[in-house]
């Protein structure tokens, strides 16, 4: 792992009735993050979008030693500057809630399949990318990709961005998640 970048991952189960998505979980959702996510209407994506939210909040209170809901959570179109899509930003408001007192804490979210996974950096920006590897394709297929994504998230231009400039801006990573989840490829990248 990459030093001061902590990854965290889950995955919903068969039935999203059964999935980690408890109460205590749940009431690590802030108002403005219940008022985002009604705008997905499909129940799978729905329970995977509530998934990556309350794992960034996790994550994120513990790198800024807050409770969850004290998390500083925003999410900003690269594009258009709109708070309804886009990535996810945390701190650095009017130097509020972030790291040492303002800087921006790196954070990225990605989910594929019934995985949603964050990742956290106090060391600047950050990218995650996971894909779910079709049966009988060859894994090696999709790292590229993945890799890419990651790299596009770090630097925040996202998927309109240059793949080959991001990448060439990062120090990217084939991601192990730990315990690792048959057919999944992932990676991390942290701008340099």
């Amino acid at each position: 792992m990459l030093p001061g970048v902590s990854v965290r991952w889950a995955s919903l189960s068969p039935r999203p009735q059964q999935s980690p998505l408890t109460a205590e979980w749940r009431s690590s959702l802030a108002p403005s993050d219940a008022v985002r996510l009604r705008a997905v209407r499909h129940p799978r994506q729905h329970a995977l979008s509530v998934l990556a939210v309350v794992l960034l909040r996790l994550e994120a209170a513990g790198a800024l030693g807050v409770e969850p809901l004290e998390v500083p959570l925003r999410w900003e179109c690269p594009g258009c500057g709109a708070p309804d899509h886009g990535r996810p930003l945390v701190g650095g408001v009017g130097g509020v809630g972030g790291v040492g007192g303002g800087a921006p804490l790196g954070v990225s979210v990605a989910h594929a399949g019934d995985l949603a996974v964050v990742a956290v950096s106090t060391a600047g920006p950050v990218g995650v990318d996971v894909e779910v590897v079709p049966d009988g394709q060859d894994p090696a297929d999709l790292r590229s990709w993945v890799r890419s994504e990651a790299a596009l998230k770090a630097t925040g231009e996202g998927l309109a961005g240059d793949a080959a400039a991001s990448q060439a801006a990062c120090a990217v990573h084939d991601l192990a998640l730990a315990p690792a989840p048959p057919g999944v490829v992932a990676a991390l990248a942290q701008l340099r």
